[in-house]
Parts: structure tokens; C-alpha cells; sequence
């Protein structure tokens, strides 16, 4: 069993701001990898975005999509979702007055199942955000939806803007309302974190929490901090992100993934 377990985000940390891995990163991970460490990649993406980020990266572990809502393990070469006991679903009346409101808003919002993603119509916020992560939807009306929703991404332009957190503020008491950017709010089921989801790893691996790293860049992922003994920011990270880290690295176009897998190789985990 592996005494350490290595969390991740995506964007705007394994990724350059080109959508890019830095060589570095890659082997930096890899030789993680190779040292017996457990390696996750924890992200708000979908597992159709995340799988060619595997290949780029030359594999992990685990990966945690939908901001924990799902997490997917390697077994002998074949990705297998863990059984969750709760129901990590956005209840039909919660997810129906959400897209009334974000209508009624003008907030771009998709909403994702396991296997599909679902817009009202395709406009081209959400064509420009689907066409870099690589994924097609199905258009038509998002209440008339019968696939169970993991996930609702609310993308807002410089006009609408404000309207997030009016968002947050209507529905951060029944859902997980966290940012992933500044103008991306990821809604999720209330128990539903990055954190709760890296917890749930550590825990089927039997590693001691002091021996969990995670590094990211974004308010999701201070969840996944608060269960690490050494949560690791990105140097592009968000100021309140840096002050909830005990060590910050290079920014991600200057592969500080990297930078802080040598670190943790010199000073921690020193095999």
C-alpha cells in the first residue's frame, strides 16, 4: 500500500494557460509515480475532459471530477467509478430553480451528467468553454433533462457578472456554490468537495493524513487543503488560497507542479 497520496487540480495548475503540460510536470508526476506515491488529478471537469489530460500527464492514480462529486480509480488498466453510498445528485427541484434563475439572469449555465452535457442552447460562452475542454452537449431544455446532474457550471461575461453571486448568495444554504474562476461558479450537491472526495481516498488507502499533498490555484480547492498535511498553492493562486497553503510554488506557466514535486521529493516524502 502506498504511504502517500498526491491531489492535484487541473486548471491553472498541472495546465499552462494554454491548456498545456510542461514536460517538467510530467515527469515530475511520473516520477512520483514511480516512487510508490498515489497520484489524483482533483478537478471541477468531467471525466470525458479529464481522460486526455491522463495522457498528457502519462497517467495517475485516481481522478476526481465534477469537484469530488465522482471519482474514478485505475484498476489494471481499466477506470472504474467508486460506489458512492449518498446520493451526490442536485435534487430536480433545486437543479429547475436554478435554471429559472440563471435565465432570468442571462447566465450561461450547462448542466452535466455522467455521460452527457446538457445547454439550453449553445452560445458562444459555452461553445468557447466546451471547445477547450473537448466536449460536445445536447441542447434543448435543461428542465425537461432526465439524466440525474452531477455538476451545474454558471459562466458569467463583464455584464453579468454580479449575477453569481446573487447566485451564491439565493443557493449556497441547500447547494455547494465555489468558484473555479472568476467568472465560473461550480454547483454541486451540498456534501460534495474536492476535500470530501480526497478524504475518502486517503481513507481506502489507510495513509495518515499528515502524508496528503494537494496543490491547486482556486477557491474549490481550499476543501482538499484543509485535509492535507501539506497543501501546496500555485504562485498564480488567489491571495486567500496562498495564505491557506504552508508553501507556495511557481506559477503554472512556470510548471510549478513541478517545482513543488522536487520540493516534496527533497524535504518529504525522500525516497
Amino acid at each position: 500500500m502506498p504511504s502517500w497520496l498526491l491531489a492535484m487540480d487541473v486548471d491553472g495548475t498541472i495546465l499552462t494557460d494554454d491548456y498545456a503540460v510542461p514536460a517538467q510536470v510530467r515527469e515530475q508526476i511520473q516520477r512520483a509515480r514511480s516512487q510508490g506515491i498515489f497520484t489524483a488529478l482533483a478537478t471541477a471537469r468531467a471525466p470525458r475532459s479529464v481522460f486526455h489530460i491522463l495522457e498528457d500527464v502519462g497517467g495517475v492514480d485516481a481522478a476526481i471530477c465534477f469537484g469530488g462529486a465522482l471519482t474514478l480509480k485505475q484498476e489494471r488498466g481499466v477506470w472504474r467509478a467508486d460506489d458512492a453510498e449518498d446520493d451526490r445528485t442536485v435534487a430536480p427541484e433545486l437543479l429547475h430553480a436554478l435554471v429559472l434563475r440563471s435565465r432570468s439572469a442571462g447566465v450561461s449555465l450547462a448542466a452535466y451528467g455522467a455521460e452527457n452535457v446538457y445547454v439550453d442552447r449553445l452560445n458562444d460562452i459555452l461553445a468557447h468553454q466546451f471547445g477547450k475542454t473537448g466536449l460536445t452537449c445536447v441542447e434543448g431544455d435543461l428542465l425537461a433533462v432526465g439524466e440525474p446532474i452531477l455538476k451545474l457550471l454558471a459562466i458569467a461575461d463583464t455584464q453579468t457578472l454580479p449575477v453569481l453571486e446573487e447566485l451564491r448568495g439565493a443557493f449556497g444554504q441547500t447547494l455547494s456554490c465555489l468558484y473555479s474562476h472568476a467568472n465560473f461558479l461550480e454547483v454541486t450537491h451540498r456534501s460534495v468537495s474536492k476535500g470530501n472526495a480526497v478524504e475518502s481516498l486517503r481513507l481506502s488507502l489507510g495513509i495518515a493524513r499528515e502524508n496528503v499533498v494537494t496543490i491547486g490555484d482556486s477557491e474549490n480547492d481550499l476543501s482538499m487543503f484543509a485535509v492535507a498535511g501539506m497543501p501546496i498553492a500555485m504562485g498564480n493562486a488567489a491571495d486567500s488560497v496562498k495564505r491557506s497553503a504552508k508553501w507556495v510554488t511557481e506559477t503554472n506557466g512556470r510548471a510549478g507542479v513541478a517545482v513543488a514535486l522536487r520540493h516534496c521529493a527533497q524535504t518529504l516524502w525522500r525516497i
